[in-house]
């Protein structure tokens, strides 16, 4: 009203717009048709391809749990043997088997701690999209 009185709008007001039907372009149900042979297969694709990075995320994740924990037993091993051989075979050959076994340590701590990140990883994801859908309390 007050466009009228300031003299924004001319004498006869707005006119409604004339009522259009609720009808689909026939091009646009065209196009539909033609980017489907295309669309979906690129959506399946892009599917398969997230799942397929996910797969290989956690088994690389696994892996580096499964190598720690044999780094660290073998790393236990060899320095059971190094220290056995500091009295059976002599000082240098105890040391070169602590010396692998530091080494193995050094491995499976490294490996066991990457596992822990990514699990901590995994646990923040699935927190993240739990609070993101709304089902977590």
């Amino acid at each position: 009203m007050q466009a009228i009185t300031d003299g924004r709008v001319p004498n006869g007001g707005w006119e409604a717009p004339a009522p259009q039907g609720r009808r689909r372009p026939v091009w646009l149900i065209v196009l539909a048709l033609c980017a489907a042979p295309i669309a979906i297969p690129l959506a399946v694709g892009g599917v398969a391809l997230a799942g397929g990075l996910l797969l290989c995320f956690l088994t690389l994740i696994a892996g580096a749990g499964v190598a720690g924990v044999l780094s660290v037993g073998a790393g236990a091993m060899a320095w059971v043997v190094g220290f056995a051989g500091f009295f059976v075979h002599g000082l240098g050959w105890g040391l070169r088997y602590l010396s692998g076994a530091a080494a193995a340590f050094l491995f499976g701590f490294l490996m066991l701690a990457l596992f822990a990140g990514g699990v901590f990883l995994c646990c923040r994801g699935v927190s993240w999209l739990l609070r993101r859908r709304g089902s977590e309390p």
